[in-house]
């Protein structure tokens, strides 16, 4: 690995922390934030869908091509103490994996858990 690729790595990782920041520095009180680690062309209807019918505010913030979802899983590790995130849609497993070996995640049983063996 040369010098260029070392320092481009963690300067478009800083680049994509900053910009979710951005994107999340005018949540409201009312609304929930989601990390969402999954395609925007195919999760944002979903999370529009759940705005219209609940008329809970969602910010949607999404990943970046470059760190797929690196970026929001390291994001999380670096807001541990103070998240700004209410649900991560994550779609990597190893990235899932480090946050729970980490105790970033809590757990969720919803309505269809009983179900699940």
């Amino acid at each position: 690995m040369n010098s260029a690729t070392r320092w481009l790595v963690p300067i478009l990782i800083l680049f994509a922390l900053i910009a979710a920041w951005w994107s999340v520095a005018e949540r409201r009180r009312d609304a929930i934030v989601v990390y969402c680690a999954h395609d925007l062309i195919f999760s944002q209807s979903i999370l529009e869908q759940f705005e219209r019918e609940t008329g809970i505010k969602v910010v949607i913030v999404g990943d970046t091509e470059a760190t797929k979802s690196l970026g929001l899983t390291q994001r999380l590790l670096v807001e541990r103490d103070h998240p700004r995130c209410d649900v991560f849609w994550n779609n990597q497993v190893l990235g899932t994996a480090q946050l729970a070996e980490e105790g970033i995640l809590l757990p969720y049983k919803g309505s269809g858990y009983s179900r699940i063996p």
